[in-house]
């Protein structure tokens, strides 16, 4: 049951933005199935419905815009940039102003979320359950991306210059992470897509917030 929860909620990928240590971006696909482990919402999928089917078309849009991403990111962050500007500068400009495709994953987001969850009744309990296992899924990769960047920015501590790798970290700021809370808090992205985790995370919770809200206040 849990296998077919996962397949009828393919995920999303994630785009850039512009953060401290930006020569260290990367393109992070956290976002992959959401999957829901929870028996009483594997119980209502019926094996072989079109619910548990994949969509050629928002997988087909999920590699362009991953594709799109890659290709943003090369155009915009050193050194990649630097070497290729001799040969391709006005392909690059196009890349860096014009190839940002994060609406796509955003709005395919809550086309998944949408499909996988409405149809089933929510209480705070699931949602409970839904934030753990959102965190897991989201999460652990996530942690892991920060210890590797932070050993990065120590690596590179005595041979970069400040600009490139920013301020140094601060204990807020990696609470502020750890709880996919740095863009409310106004604390600064330790790296590139991280803030797309963070509000993909936001937005998750707030939906079925918004499903429990539905299901637990009375009907007029």
């Amino acid at each position: 049951a849990a296998l077919q929860l996962r397949q009828q909620a393919p995920g999303l990928g994630e785009p850039v933005g512009v953060h401290r240590g930006a020569r260290f971006a990367a393109v992070f696909p956290f976002d992959a199935p959401v999957r829901t482990t929870m028996k009483t919402l594997s119980a209502h999928s019926a094996p072989g419905s079109s619910a548990a089917a994949r969509l050629p078309l928002l997988d087909a849009l999920r590699a362009f815009g991953a594709l799109s991403i890659m290709l943003h990111h090369f155009a915009l962050y050193a050194p990649l940039r630097d070497l290729a500007a001799p040969l391709a500068g006005g392909l690059l400009d196009w890349l860096e102003a014009h190839a940002r495709t994060t609406q796509i994953f955003f709005v395919a987001s809550g086309f998944v979320l949408a499909r996988s969850l409405a149809r089933h009744r929510w209480s705070l309990a699931r949602c409970g359950s839904f934030l753990i296992q959102r965190y897991c899924r989201l999460g652990l990769p996530y942690l892991c991306t920060i210890a590797l960047v932070l050993a990065a920015y120590a690596f590179a501590h005595d041979t970069l210059p400040d600009e490139v790798l920013g301020s140094a970290l601060t204990p807020r700021q990696l609470l502020a992470h750890l709880a996919f809370v740095q863009d409310l808090v106004g604390e600064e992205q330790l790296s590139a897509g991280f803030w797309f985790v963070c509000i993909n995370f936001q937005l998750g919770l707030i939906y079925v917030l918004t499903l429990c809200l539905r299901d637990t206040l009375p009907s007029r």
